[in-house]
């Protein structure tokens, strides 16, 4: 590997460090949920959830600008935003809303901060390269998770607001961004009858995401108050939970290379597959190494297949509208993490409305997912660099 790639590996895996930052309330849910006893549950599981509805808008506008503004310089400005935007809870948490309006603020800087790290790849490696590049970004990712998730159970045990300091930790990786980042290529400008093309294999990467994002997000949305609800412990005890979930990611990346050599164009449905038992797992959950058990599975599904998302996106692009392509498949995977409350609170009030129903519900659809992956990946190979006109 050369110096100059080696370089721009640290900037991009400093941006994906930084990514995970928005896990921060995690550990500390049910104490907020407690802090605002008249607040709707739904309403709390927002300052987790919102991040992901605001990441849509912004990567797409991020994704439009790339043939303007040099990739490096995204990354730098949503970095800082994520500092400012996370730190707010500190000093601003008498109201609900100032709650979600710093969360709000840091689903701008993930959706800019997503878009600018993931489209860099395409520009520096190719074929295998990118594929291994794209796999390790969710190890460094959930790495970053960890260390959140770690600081901000420690910092809010005491004092929920507390763990809201852990969004500092993001100014080291800052520094490292602004040392190492390559500035990236411009993509080329859509010229007066042209468009960019979105192929029917980013579009079904979509739903797909969609509804598995959907069903992971139960384990985050719920886990704390699982944890309450069945007698389990408290925050320590959520945030070992928590720590489990985000740990998967390491393991995450490193298999997604291994995964397509043993189960080539099949190793997406694998993904699936992980995540229906994490979720058999939840549901049945007595104690906290169960949950434990059911987080970091649950966690390795959704976090292997985020790389084959990108893979599949970069692979089927033309060069422009790659980055367009790209941040579309992240938008439906946010988008179906955001809405993840309203859609599983609706499904599970049709079978008993409990949180446990709502798991039993997710572990359905994604047996159907399953199935439905090793039908379709069984044709199409979102693995492999394919040939595409340009629009």
């Amino acid at each position: 590997m050369s110096k100059d790639k080696f370089k721009a590996l640290v900037g991009i895996y400093s941006c994906a460090l930084s990514l995970m930052a928005l896990i921060v309330p995690v550990s500390v849910l049910a104490s907020i949920a407690q802090a605002f006893p008249d607040a709707p549950i739904t309403v709390i599981q927002q300052i987790v959830t919102l991040p992901s509805l605001i990441a849509i808008p912004t990567g797409i506008v991020v994704s439009k600008l790339a043939s303007r503004v040099y990739k490096k310089y995204s990354a730098l400005f949503f970095t800082a935003l994520y500092i400012v935007a996370g730190t707010m809870p500190i000093y601003l948490h008498s109201d609900i809303s100032q709650l979600l309006v710093s969360a709000a603020l840091v689903g701008v800087a993930l959706g800019g901060l997503q878009n600018a790290m993931t489209t860099l790849i395409p520009d520096y490696f190719d074929g295998e390269a990118r594929g291994t590049v794209l796999g390790l970004l969710s190890t460094f990712v959930c790495l970053g998770g960890f260390i959140y998730t770690s600081a901000a159970a420690a910092l809010g045990a005491q004092d929920w607001t507390h763990a809201f300091y852990a969004y500092l930790i993001v100014g080291v990786f800052f520094v490292l961004e602004l040392i190492f980042l390559p500035k990236g290529k411009l993509e080329p400008k859509v010229e007066k009858g042209q468009h960019v093309v979105v192929p029917k294999e980013v579009i079904f990467l979509c739903v797909f995401g969609f509804v598995l994002y959907t069903f992971a997000q139960l384990f985050n949305s719920n886990e704390a108050l699982i944890v309450a609800e069945r007698g389990l412990g408290g925050t320590a005890e959520a945030g070992m939970a928590s720590s489990a979930y985000t740990l998967s990611g390491l393991l995450a990346g490193v298999i997604v290379a291994p995964l397509i050599k043993i189960f080539k164009k099949q190793s997406p449905t694998i993904t699936f597959v992980f995540t229906f038992a994490g979720l058999i797992l939840y549901a049945i959950a007595p104690s906290v190494p169960m949950l434990c058990a059911a987080g970091f599975l649950i966690g390795l599904g959704y976090q292997t297949f985020t790389p084959f998302g990108g893979m599949g996106a970069s692979n089927f692009s033309s060069a422009m509208g790659m980055a367009f392509n790209m941040a579309l498949c992240n938008a439906c995977c946010s988008l179906g993490q955001s809405l993840s409350p309203f859609t599983t609170s609706f499904l599970g009030g049709l079978v008993g409305g409990s949180m446990t129903a709502m798991i039993w519900v997710g572990a359905a659809f994604l047996g159907a997912l399953c199935i439905a992956g090793f039908i379709y990946f069984n044709k199409h190979d979102v693995t492999k660099p394919q040939v595409v006109e340009q629009g």
